[in-house]
């Protein structure tokens, strides 16, 4: 076991949690976004009379900082994207009723529950510290969840005089139907022949159709992306190009607002070759093949091919869903998961010379400004990018001068908001 994910209420998984090292000394404890976010006391603020932009700048905030549990990649990026939100919240942008504002009210709302059940508990949800926890890309407890909720259905035939283990029976005799239909399902998946895929789909068959999927988005998506070779044992992938072709995302009735209030980076990815008993595999700097156990777009544009079922784990496959452990199929079963343990860092490179050393699509200075160990790098699109053209800041103010990023660009209001609720002072 490798990750954990409960609900957020301390005394349901304290005692929990502290059992965890002696049983599962790998095992990492992470709270379910969706619980900790859409369940909170922050959903219960009433926004239906402040007007349809204050209502949707309340969005803009809970997207903001949805973001902080399922994008932000680095620390540097979850310091800045929380305190350029710190800032703009003190603005009359984000205060003033009559600019459209949230209200002094909701936002010291706002900061309350970013104060008092947020902050405290980030070493447990912020995405960053999972980057490289395999957890098959799992930020929520949905899939517990739909289990419970199915134990609660067929436990309501459960009667108090029953003792434990006719309970149990109870249970067990309504929830097989649905164990058997899945298998059914998964059965079916691994015989039914597929009409209408891409050609690349070819050798990927065996794969469960979630993977096919993301593997043929991934691979597709790897023809945006420009490399360059800085040496013999590294390749730096970035996207192509960083703005939005949308010239109307500053527009607040446009579906394309939240991405631009909300700060999204620049990345240059560092693939990198590791020789394991002479054969060369293929690691990201992304993480996606740590948490998913498959490959991210930037390994296929190194790799240059289509994808193949040896690229992902054999957890992806639809042997392991059908036979493992599985009556009647143990020595399969076995080899199953003797092929699990043995599974490698990434997918097998053969180097055929398409990259060259200190060459590549685009200069080297393309890259070098937004690789993982230098300061954040906000896109150009992006209401808070250090860029004139952007949003006209005056960066002259700001708290840490070596880091322009740092600045929101708006000019601060002298407000008397609640010092009670607000979090800036705990971010300086």
């Amino acid at each position: 076991m490798h990750l954990t994910i409960t609900d957020g209420d301390p005394k349901e998984y304290r005692t929990f949690v502290d059992a965890i090292p002696t049983f599962y000394p790998l095992c990492e404890h992470k709270l379910c976004h969706w619980h900790l976010l859409y369940r909170s006391n922050l959903m219960k603020v009433q926004t239906g009379k402040c007007g349809v932009k204050a209502t949707i700048l309340f969005r803009v905030v809970v997207l903001w900082i949805e973001s902080w549990m399922t994008k932000i990649e680095t620390q540097e990026e979850y310091e800045l994207s929380k305190r350029l939100l710190a800032d703009w919240l003190a603005t009359p942008e984000a205060i003033d009723v009559k600019l459209g504002g949230m209200g002094q009210t909701i936002v010291s709302q706002i900061n309350a529950y970013m104060t008092l059940s947020l902050f405290p508990h980030e070493q447990r949800w912020a995405r960053y510290r999972y980057l490289y926890t395999q957890a098959f890309n799992t930020s929520a407890s949905l899939y517990a969840e739909a289990e419970n909720s199915a134990l609660k259905r067929w436990g309501d035939g459960v009667r108090p005089s029953f003792s434990v283990p006719k309970a149990t029976q109870v249970i067990n005799e309504g929830t097989q139907p649905r164990s058997k239909k899945r298998h059914q399902k998964a059965v079916y998946n691994l015989n039914a022949a597929k009409t209408r895929k891409p050609a690349y789909y070819a050798n990927i068959g065996d794969l469960v159709d979630y993977i096919q999927d993301s593997l043929s988005k991934d691979f597709e998506a790897a023809a945006s992306f420009v490399l360059f070779r800085p040496n013999a044992d590294q390749f730096w992938v970035k996207q192509a190009t960083c703005k939005s072709k949308n010239t109307d995302i500053r527009k607040i009735n446009n579906s394309s607002y939240y991405k631009y209030m909300i700060p999204q980076f620049e990345r240059t990815r560092i693939v990198e070759l590791v020789n394991i008993d002479g054969t060369f595999y293929l690691v990201c700097s992304c993480g996606k093949f740590q948490r998913q156990a498959s490959p991210c777009a930037h390994l296929y544009k190194v790799l240059g091919q289509s994808p193949t079922s040896t690229d992902v784990s054999v957890r992806w496959t639809k042997h392991w869903d059908v036979y493992l452990h599985r009556s009647g199929h143990s020595d399969l079963s076995k080899h199953l998961e003797d092929l699990y343990k043995q599974e490698r860092p990434g997918p097998v490179f053969v180097d055929s010379g398409q990259w060259v050393i200190g060459k590549g699509e685009k200069g080297s200075n393309f890259f070098e400004t937004s690789l993982p160990y230098k300061p954040p790098v906000i896109r150009d699109f992006n209401r808070w990018a250090v860029s004139s053209q952007t949003t006209g800041a005056d960066l002259s103010g700001t708290k840490n001068t070596t880091n322009m990023y740092f600045s929101s660009g708006m000019v601060q209001e002298s407000t008397s908001l609640s010092r009670e609720h607000a979090f800036q002072d705990s971010l300086h």
